[in-house]
């Protein structure tokens, strides 16, 4: 996916190659339901034909369908040439029904921002009011008119939880459960989501719903730099198909959105702005089943207030490094599932669950967690499960990167990471302080790596387990941001890496508990700096696999710890036919206070010559030894 930018048809034989189908066109006669009511565009001259200007017909069919309140309807797939002024105002009108395109090729943008709008109105009902975060309760005043499931807009001048930009503000949407009118108390659905010192309320006095039909389909000149449906306000369904709309395709603010759609954007936007569905400012949006190609981002959120938005299923594909699916905006939550990704995820919203979606990256990075500022681990929560990032070309960009300053919590279940890697970039990194980090399945491969390939894990979570970690190709490093975290590696494997397959920095105890580390290039696992460090039930087999007589050509290799205990493991290997050759020790200790060494076997590992002829090299004080094999007998005490 690199410059030029391909033309439609080729970018869709690469999207085909990767398993990336556009949906099926409608029939040529679809079966209509067309009800016995409504406003057609013939009524007023309308024909339908793709060339003769039928722009006042329509006008006057929406006109009409205002001021009864009823649907406008297009239908016998016709065509039909649509070029209003201005902006069309279609708010009142409950749907647009039929089968039929409506063509607005060569609409004038400099004047029509958006082909229609929808707009609701609001009051606003109390001002400088403090609400407390977590909360289900406050006092906005007596006498308000407010009934059950009213919606209220709640906005502030206050910067956002996440200050990573000043213009982004704290608010919310709720709405009413209950109000008592003689004492001002007001009850919403859900808690209160945020705190604020004074809070502007405004009801939503009217909120128009609308819907349009899935056989509409709706086209533009390519590049065409305006909206097809810009939402405020209001409530809408949205289906159909969408052509070359090179603003925002859909628009949503202040709204609530159900939007199944196909959307087409421009292949070669000269600004690289345009975007398919844009989710701005207390909206929240569910999309469900789209497929949604070109632009910017395929769905991008943001505005002065958080909104949340929900993706299940459907293809999101974008043509640059900037992020199919972008929440790194002014986003609260984001909710994201059963979907394919091309060109990746940048997310800063608050809550993010990520689940069953398949990631591709070519140009930019796979999943990147960024713009979050705060120092106080007070925003982010994410979850990520059972779901796959893959690089589809050779990519000098990292899979995963959470390269933030906090989050709250992070929790990986059955991530696959595949990339094709140039040594610039980290395939996995993480570099955020998370209070909660917990990683619970993940695969990580590296083809075609470089020497010195790392995957990078800032620890700053005090008690972090990491479970089920399969990393191929490539080192991983743990290192430890706080004094007093505790590691637990449990069940991983680490093999091929050109250097360490696991190296651990300064932890207040890292234990590695029933993990196999083979085929490295130095030492399956590297211990630095550790108060307690502690080895359990591992196999570390065929480690420095090239002929050396460096002394941390190990299966484990341990320096600058005060306490260490080695136990119960198994250190193998076939290269070391003299001594200090191939996997020359098992466990090579330098440096530290006392240890533990029993019932490990290191049969094969031929570290030393003469009388520091050993499979182990341990130093400091021994607390016990015992049940130990290796290449030489094994002393009481072991020389160092």
């Amino acid at each position: 996916m690199n410059s030029p930018i391909p033309t439609p048809q080729e970018y869709q034989m690469k999207l085909n190659e990767l398993g990336i189908y556009p949906p099926k066109q409608q029939p040529d006669n679809p079966k209509e339901s067309i009800p016995n009511y409504g406003v057609r565009p013939e009524q007023f001259g309308a024909v339908g034909n793709g060339q003769t200007n039928d722009t006042q017909a329509i006008l006057d069919a929406i006109s009409l369908a205002k001021s009864i309140k009823e649907p406008v309807i297009f239908s016998g797939g016709k065509t039909y040439k649509f070029l209003p002024s201005s902006v069309v105002d279609i708010t009142g009108i409950p749907e647009f029904i039929g089968y039929a395109t409506i063509d607005c090729t060569g609409v004038n943008t400099g004047s029509v921002k958006a082909l229609f709008q929808i707009k609701g109105t609001a009051q606003t009902i109390a001002t400088g009011i403090r609400i407390t975060a977590l909360t289900l309760s406050v006092n906005i005043g007596s006498g308000k008119d407010l009934k059950t499931s009213d919606f209220i807009y709640v906005t502030s001048n206050e910067i956002n939880d996440n200050p990573d930009r000043p213009n982004y503000l704290r608010g919310m949407l709720v709405q009413v459960k209950s109000y008592d009118k003689a004492t001002g108390i007001l009850v919403p659905f859900e808690a209160f989501r945020t705190s604020i010192v004074s809070a502007t309320l405004q009801k939503a006095t009217y909120m128009p719903s609308f819907k349009c039909d899935k056989n509409l389909t709706y086209r533009t000149t390519e590049n065409a730099f305006m909206d097809c449906y810009k939402v405020d306000m209001a409530n809408v369904e949205i289906h159909g198909d969408y052509y070359n709309f090179g603003d925002a395709t859909l628009y949503i603010g202040y709204s609530l959105a159900r939007i199944t759609a196909n959307i087409f954007n421009p292949f070669a936007s000269g600004q690289n702005t345009n975007y398919g569905i844009v989710i701005v400012d207390l909206s929240k949006v569910i999309i469900d089943n789209c497929y949604v190609v070109g632009g910017r981002h395929a769905v991008a959120g943001g505005g002065t207030y958080p909104c949340d938005y929900e993706i299940s299923g459907g293809a999101f594909v974008v043509y640059n490094n900037s992020g199919c699916i972008d929440a790194h905006g002014n986003v609260w939550s984001i909710k994201c599932s059963d979907c394919i990704i091309y060109e990746g995820v940048v997310v800063a919203a608050n809550y993010a669950y990520f689940s069953n979606c398949n990631i591709l990256f070519d140009q930019g990075e796979g999943f990147t967690i960024a713009s979050i500022t705060l120092l106080d681990r007070s925003w982010g929560h994410y979850d990520i499960i059972d779901c796959s990032i893959t690089s589809v070309g050779p990519t000098s960009m990292g899979a995963f990167n959470c390269k933030v300053s906090s989050l709250t919590r992070l929790y990986i279940s059955n991530l696959r990471v595949k990339t094709d890697h140039n040594s610039t970039n980290y395939p996995f990194k993480i570099t955020a302080d998370i209070d909660d980090l917990e990683i619970n399945g993940l695969n990580c491969y590296v083809q075609n790596a470089p020497s010195g390939v790392v995957n990078l894990i800032n620890v700053y979570a005090a008690h972090t387990v990491c479970n089920r970690l399969v990393a191929s190709g490539c080192e991983f490093r743990f290192i430890s941001k706080n004094s007093d975290v505790i590691l637990l590696v449990e069940n991983c494997r680490f093999s091929g890496s050109p250097t360490y397959g696991v190296y651990f920095d300064s932890f207040r105890l890292v234990e590695v508990i029933n993990s196999f580390m083979t085929l490295n290039g130095s030492s399956g696992a590297y211990i630095l700096n550790c108060v307690t460090a502690i080895v359990r039930g591992t196999v570390m087999r065929n480690n420095a696999n090239t002929v050396s007589n460096t002394a941390n050509k190990t299966g484990a290799f341990i320096n600058g710890q005060t306490d260490v205990v080695i136990q119960n493991n198994m250190f193998q290997t076939t290269n070391s036919p003299s001594p200090n050759v191939g996997q020359c020790f098992g466990v090579y200790c330098n440096n530290t206070k006392s240890y533990i060494l029993q019932g490990n076997d290191a049969r094969g590992c031929k570290g030393g010559s003469g009388s520091l002829a050993n499979s182990f090299i341990m130093a400091g004080t021994r607390i016990s030894q015992l049940g130990n094999v290796g290449e030489y007998p094994i002393p009481d005490f072991i020389k160092t």
